[in-house]
């Protein structure tokens, strides 16, 4: 059995938590464990900010948004898109030319396309992956 308040794991046939003193078998009030961590689960689907969220394991309120880097993704793309989106416009005034591997026009639909992924790539990425709090190091994801 997991206790309420504090989260350690105490027998079945005792009747207080070792650990905080909390009385076993008791509801999950408001300031519960359990209660912070249905809290956080809440406010981390729905995508809130975890500056006002309760830590479920230590109760600070220091959570932050644990994010994958996707700066890097997010500049291929962007230099793909821009440099696709001029060979298309070389090609569109000057004709196209064959190339040893393909033509430009070809070329510049791949730089496009190649582009247009990484963007939304980085844009999923960006996202948060978990909560995590400062503190005490758990995490809510």
């Amino acid at each position: 059995m997991q206790c309420s308040r504090c989260g350690a794991f105490v027998p079945e046939e005792v009747s207080y938590c070792a650990r905080c003193g909390t009385p076993i078998g008791g509801s999950a009030g408001l300031g519960s464990m359990q209660h912070r961590q249905e809290a956080a689960h809440e406010a981390f689907k729905r995508g809130d900010d975890p500056a006002g969220v309760q830590c479920p394991n230590c109760g600070a309120y220091r959570m932050q948004a644990v994010r994958i880097d996707a700066d890097a993704t997010m500049a291929f793309g962007a230099i793909f898109f821009i440099v696709g989106i001029v060979t298309a416009a070389l090609v569109l005034f000057f004709g196209d030319a064959g190339l040893y591997v393909a033509d430009a026009s070809m070329l510049a639909l791949t730089l496009v396309i190649a582009g247009a992924v990484l963007l939304i790539i980085s844009r999923y990425r960006r996202r948060a992956r978990a909560f995590e709090c400062f503190a005490c190091g758990y995490r809510v994801s």
